[in-house]
């Protein structure tokens, strides 16, 4: 297991945004009118965010990046390190990274890390730029974690199409000999990584002739090969099956109590899913935040989504520690236990 905790920094900001461009899972032809309700009900999804094809995940995470530094009043040239998670790169090479550090004129000796990860994504990232931060004594970070996920789907493809949406996030960390631990606790299989992937375009299966040609696999659901394909059911059942010891095991390795979390941020995966996870963990109502009904599935996005979109009631809550959990893509998945007190928190922005 993989279970650690990493001292003195502190999540000093977290900003977030979405594409401008809403969609309305009520609207689509894809699914049937008798089905749409049913579908809202059940994913609790009613409102999806999609970048118009202009736009790159670059392009929506360079203004919740510029807000976040605006916000917390950093300078550029104090900024040590970038870590940019997501799966939809701008460019096959080289990642995102970079970029940032030249677009917002951060020195030359800052290190930039890409990390290709989904919907475990800002666990996973919080702990590689936490524990470089603490190791390497950079001062200041940003996290920036974003997907343009809508671009890998298929319109014809109701098992993905209305589930999953655009969104980018940047967090910023600072070393801080008064803040407490981070703690988290990772997990991975990659014997499921068939359960949710895009077949060609890697260089095991490289794009053909052959990449484009769509194929149905069922009523509603046409794919190709470069389109994201998802096992929803295999998805729960893994997720029921290791979120609720992972989540255990990290309050119990470090003999954290029930009023030690104040609120909990899950992946938004889907609303089914989420209630079975709540239920078995036995967590009440108002210690669950969610932006599903809103922003749908985000990817690696959600958790900071849901955090800005809950900006309000969090700002009502004394002590803020926060559980965060993420899980999907790999598969992995994480959960962490963060102070979030007097972390500044933006309400999120919608992105032309």
């Amino acid at each position: 297991m993989a279970i650690f905790s990493i001292p003195k920094i502190k999540v000093q900001g977290i900003s977030a945004g979405v594409p401008a461009n809403r969609k309305d899972n009520l609207d689509l032809d894809i699914i049937p009118d008798k089905e749409k309700e049913v579908f809202v009900n059940t994913t609790g999804i009613r409102f999806r965010r999609v970048v118009p094809g202009n736009l790159s995940t670059l392009d929506i995470s360079i203004p919740v990046i510029k807000k976040l530094i605006r916000e917390t009043g950093w300078k550029n040239d104090e900024i040590g390190i970038i870590v940019f998670v997501t799966q939809t790169p701008d460019h096959l090479v080289p990642g995102p990274a970079t970029q940032v550090q030249d677009i917002f004129g951060i020195p030359k000796s800052c290190v930039c890390i890409d990390v290709n990860q989904g919907c475990a994504g800002y666990v996973y990232g919080l702990a590689v730029i936490a524990g470089f931060m603490s190791t390497a004594r950079i001062k200041k970070g940003l996290l920036v974690v974003s997907d343009t996920i809508s671009k890998y789907l298929s319109p014809e493809d109701k098992s993905t199409y209305p589930v999953f949406s655009d969104a980018s996030s940047c967090t910023a960390l600072e070393v801080d000999p008064l803040a407490g631990k981070i703690l988290f606790n990772l997990g991975s299989d990659g014997g499921g990584f068939k359960t949710i992937h895009i077949p060609h375009g890697g260089s095991r299966s490289p794009f053909d002739e052959g990449s484009l040609i769509g194929a149905s696999f069922g009523p509603g659901k046409t794919r190709n090969k470069t389109h994201l394909f998802m096992e929803g059911l295999d998805v729960l059942q893994f997720a029921l099956r290791e979120i609720k010891p992972n989540v255990n095991d990290l309050l119990k390795t470090f003999e954290l109590s029930e009023s030690q979390v104040d609120f909990y941020v899950f992946h938004q995966a889907n609303k089914l899913l989420n209630t079975l996870i709540q239920k078995q963990l036995k967590i009440p109502d108002n210690k669950i935040l969610n932006s599903i009904e809103l922003y749908g599935n985000t990817s690696c996005a959600t958790i900071p989504v849901t955090l800005c979109s809950s900006k309000d009631k969090i700002e009502t809550i004394v002590k803020r520690k926060a559980l965060l959990c993420g899980f999907g893509v790999g598969l992995s998945w994480g959960s962490c236990h963060v102070d979030l007190n007097d972390t500044y928190i933006s309400e999120v922005i919608e992105i032309n």
